[in-house]
Formats: C-alpha cells, sequence, structure tokens
C-alpha cells in the first residue's frame, strides 16, 4: 500500500492512477505495457518519466517538511529508475538526503552526480558544503 503523500501517475498524461489500473483511465494508455528505450533518458526529455519524477522532487523538496523530503526522496528514486545517468536527479536526491541528516548518503549522491557531469557546479558546491559539515560533526569539542 502506497503511504498517503506519494501517488502513482500515468508516464504518458501525468495523471493520478490506481496501482491496480491496467490503462489510464485519463489517457487510455496501456500501463503494463514496456516503456519505449527512447523514453528511459536522457532526463532532458521534458516529458520522459524521469523528466516528470524530477519535477515531483523538485516540488516536494521545496516542501521542506519530513513528507516533503521524503517525497522527494522517493521521487528522485524513481527518476533514477528511468534514467540512472540523470546527473541532476543524483543532486537533488543528495539535497533531500543532506537535509534529512543523513549526510554520507547526501555525499554518495553528490559524487554520483559529479561522475555523471563533472561540469554540475551546484553538485560541487554541494558536495563540498556536506564534507565540511561531515567533518565539523566528527571533530570533538573541547
Amino acid at each position: 500500500m502506497l503511504d498517503g503523500f506519494f501517488s502513482l501517475r500515468c508516464p504518458d498524461c501525468g495523471e493520478k492512477i490506481k496501482e491496480e489500473e491496467r490503462y489510464c483511465p485519463h489517457c487510455g494508455i496501456d500501463l503494463d505495457a514496456p516503456i519505449a528505450p527512447t523514453e528511459r533518458g536522457p532526463g532532458d526529455n521534458e516529458n520522459s518519466p524521469a523528466r516528470q519524477h524530477f519535477k515531483a522532487a523538485q516540488k516536494g523538496y521545496e516542501i521542506t517538511t519530513e513528507a516533503g523530503l521524503r517525497d522527494a526522496l522517493i521521487n528522485c528514486d524513481l527518476a533514477l529508475q528511468y534514467d540512472p545517468n540523470f546527473a541532476d536527479a543524483h543532486n537533488l536526491r543528495g539535497l533531500a538526503l543532506d537535509e534529512m541528516g543523513r549526510i554520507e548518503e547526501a555525499i554518495a549522491a553528490y559524487r554520483k552526480a559529479l561522475q555523471l557531469n563533472p561540469d554540475l557546479g551546484e553538485a560541487r558546491i554541494n558536495l563540498e558544503d556536506a564534507e565540511a559539515e561531515l567533518a565539523s560533526q566528527s571533530v570533538p569539542e573541547l
């Protein structure tokens, strides 16, 4: 059973759907059909499932509540299922993890984003900040 803060969406029209539906009641797409390879990435296709989940993750992250951050993390993970090389989704995943206090996991996500896109300056800044935060936590106070 899905949590109340998360809902499935049609990969074609983006409308909410029920888990047990085989066809989207809004656009009629066969939900059991495999996703065409062109829809699986990269995340720069505005209508791709990866991009749709990334947008939902951005909205969840902006809420900055525990539920919003969980929603952001779930949608980042879904985006990355469609496109594992989506550097921006790895970076946003890191931001959500960082806000949740899961700094080591955030650092891994930032590093993955930079591995995929070394020019992603935001991920580099986020990585430096997270590493500094982790280092400050490991220094004992006198």
